[in-house]
């Protein structure tokens, strides 16, 4: 079983026993349980449900595994013969799902 399911404006395809990285939800405490309703496509037995916008009594049970943080991005500026150089980093903080079970 499979499904294509939206998380704070992001499209994930999932399947039971998946870890995905979602965007960063203070809400979200580590060891709780979400359920994630915004399902768009449903694949079971070969079988393809395509949601209208969203499949109606589907539903993905997740389990919050803990907060982590990506990879480090380098913005660089710097303009010639005046000695301007200013270099920043940014690392963005990603909450960790599990997926448990695929209802639907």
């Amino acid at each position: 079983m499979r499904a294509v399911v939206t998380v704070k404006g992001m499209q994930f395809t999932v399947e039971p026993n998946d870890i995905i990285d979602v965007p960063y939800d203070r809400k979200l405490t580590e060891g709780e349980t979400v359920t994630l309703d915004n399902v768009l496509l449903l694949e079971k037995d070969d079988k393809t449900i395509v949601g209208e916008p969203t499949v109606k009594g589907a539903r993905v049970i997740a389990a919050v595994k803990g907060t982590i943080r990506g990879e480090k991005v380098i913005a660089f500026k710097k303009k010639r013969r005046t000695g301007y150089k200013r270099k920043i980093g940014h690392r963005q903080s990603y909450s960790r799902l599990e997926i448990i079970e695929i209802k639907g």
